[in-house]
């Protein structure tokens, strides 16, 4: 599934293996200097980080691009008091450097990454 993304899948199996999205979110700042997830406070759907994320963007005087986030109340991640937002904005230049990443701070989780239709 398109929509799945490489962040996303990767997310999923270290969650599986206890990782946490803010140890995640850390090893993505010093490996691609980016934050890869928002993090909310409280136990939020969709609708409620949509509205927070607005506001908070228009304090700034900027405003709050949702097509750049996974915002579907099934591709929230719920820990703890938090809700996690997951970007999609992932290119070439930002996946080699974050899955090595990921190898290298949770090796027994196992990351692996290989191109679409590659064995």
């Amino acid at each position: 599934d398109e929509r799945e993304g490489p962040g996303r899948g990767v997310r999923h199996v270290l969650a599986r293996r206890g990782v946490r999205c803010a140890d995640i979110d850390a090893v993505a700042q010093e490996a691609i200097s980016r934050e890869v997830f928002g993090a909310w406070p409280g136990r939020l759907d969709s609708r409620q980080i949509r509205a927070l994320a607005s506001e908070s963007a228009a304090r700034s005087g900027g405003r709050f691009d949702e097509r750049r986030w996974f915002l579907g109340d099934d591709e929230l991640f719920h820990e703890g008091e938090k809700t996690y937002t997951l970007t999609n904005q992932w290119g070439w230049r930002s996946l080699q450097p974050f899955f090595d990443a990921c190898r290298r701070a949770f090796p027994d989780a196992k990351v692996e990454a290989r191109a679409v239709g590659e064995s």
